[in-house]
């Protein structure tokens, strides 16, 4: 939409979260008198906001709000609905709003229609995403380049949208798969990541609308990230993903595959112990293996997708080594949080599957004595992490409910006689968990907090997670 457009319609702001809240900004530093709806199941006083934001609301004379029960019915009162990405697209009222011909755009989409596509890096995939985008930022800037962090893990990117049609900055965004299901257009640069299943909700009882109908339905708002490129456009991916392998070859885009397997002619692997870039068969080390700031074979792939991203960008390989060795990881991700009683702690409150635990528990070898697993249950298969359990010889895993239970009873079905399996323990508070571990775990080894669950019911966020888990250990 052009900004014309979004003058002359009547416009309904879905969901009040960060990106909805990013929206109300922009619109109205561009229409201060328009009037606009805002929609959410939360009453407004009850949603997190920062005190800029908490004032404008507040004196707005021209803002109509809805809340609670009845939050969605002024749709029907508007032309065009802008809809959050945790806002489930199956919505009967959103798809009554399809039916009579209204508008259903988002945030992101409007970006790409104001500021274009050709200075935009997207980043997505199941687990790596923030890491990933992050170390670009960092290397486009370490080289020069101005460039903005923004999407899932920076500012929403309206925000920081100029007026002048004459800005040249590169954009990082991270795109969820609720993100990228609405859009209509790919970035130019496009890094696509690992994709297994998650968000998906399809076991879980407590949720009433799947976002993704099913996994198919989740690869294929992935491929969104590349769906829309043309050959003058570049796809960056995970070779050794099968789904993000398939999703290449589809793609009409240059490739530049990353692998630890194979060598590429055009792309990024491992060799001798070096990350290695290769432009038709000229090579060039991009850092020693060993010398990665990241823990986790699982990085490495981050940092070869971030460095071919920077590259493609424009940025010299000519320093780029000592750019990778000035990044500091994200927090929650792998993170070293300190030593209590002997025992060192390692907060990994990202992991919300499986896979991602089980990279963790690799990374870290075979100092992990103890590991905190379990929360909110989305039907995930825990049959491979429960082998991995028994095969790295754990002395105890501690199991929050409700998922915890059935990843135990999983190790136990896996068992045989003469396998000595973990010792379980069933804890409700992570003072409890972290209070278990210290009087269980060796001195010299590890616990770590890899969950291989979502957080909600206990904590609002895996951040929220994370940082009860640090304040357990340090009210100690």
């Amino acid at each position: 939409m052009t900004l014309y457009e979004l003058e002359q319609s009547s416009i309904v702001i879905l969901g009040f979260g960060v990106e909805g809240q990013g929206t109300y900004r922009f619109l109205r530093s561009h229409f201060p008198d328009k009037q606009l709806i805002v929609a959410d199941k939360k009453n407004l006083h009850d949603i997190a906001m920062p005190d800029p934001v908490s004032v404008m609301v507040a004196s707005d004379a021209n803002l109509q709000c809805y809340s609670g029960a009845g939050y969605l019915s002024g749709l029907p009162h508007c032309q065009v609905v802008v809809q959050s990405p945790g806002i489930p697209p199956s919505l009967p009222e959103l798809v009554a709003h399809r039916e009579r011909g209204g508008m259903i755009t988002s945030h992101l989409e409007i970006f790409f229609d104001l500021a274009g596509t050709r200075n935009v890096i997207g980043i997505t995939g199941t687990k790596g995403k923030s890491t990933t985008a992050s170390l670009i930022h960092h290397l486009l800037r370490e080289a020069g380049v101005e460039t903005v962090l923004a999407g899932n893990i920076g500012a929403p990117p309206l925000e920081n949208l100029a007026e002048s049609q004459a800005d040249r900055r590169r954009w990082v965004v991270e795109c969820s798969s609720y993100q990228l299901a609405q859009l209509h257009c790919s970035p130019h640069i496009a890094v696509l990541l690992g994709v297994v299943p998650e968000h998906l909700g399809l076991h879980d009882p407590s949720v009433s609308q799947a976002h993704h109908r099913d996994f198919a339905s989740y690869i294929a708002a992935k491929e969104t990230i590349t769906r829309y490129q043309g050959p003058d456009d570049i796809l960056i991916f995970n070779a050794d993903d099968e789904i993000a392998a398939q999703i290449a070859q589809r793609s009409r885009a240059r490739l530049l595959p990353l692998s630890q397997k194979e060598e590429p002619v055009h792309g990024s692997f491992v060799r001798g112990g070096k990350l290695i870039y290769s432009d038709h068969g000229a090579c060039e080390k991009i850092i020693d293996a060993d010398k990665i700031p990241l823990l986790g074979r699982f990085n490495r792939m981050n940092v070869m997708a971030a460095a071919a991203a920077a590259h493609a960008a424009g940025a010299s390989s000519q320093g780029m080594s000592s750019s990778i060795l000035g990044f500091h990881g994200l927090p929650h991700r792998l993170e070293f949080i300190g030593e209590a009683s002997g025992v060192f702690f390692y907060d990994d409150s990202i992991s919300t599957v499986p896979q991602a635990t089980i990279s963790a528990l690799d990374a870290l070898g075979d100092r992990v004595s103890t590991v905190i697993l379990g929360g909110h249950d989305r039907g995930a298969d825990f049959s491979e992490l429960a082998a991995t359990l028994i095969q790295k010889h754990l002395r105890h895993v501690i199991l929050f409910p409700p998922s915890g239970l059935r990843m135990w009873n999983s190790v136990e079905r896996q068992c045989s006689s003469i396998q000595s399996i973990p010792t379980p323990h069933f804890v409700t508070s992570m003072q409890m968990a972290v209070d278990l571990a210290l009087s269980c775990t060796p001195q010299g080894n590890i616990c770590l907090l890899s969950p291989a669950s979502a957080s909600y019911g206990m904590f609002r966020n895996f951040e929220e997670r994370g940082m009860a888990f640090r304040n357990a250990i340090y009210s100690r």
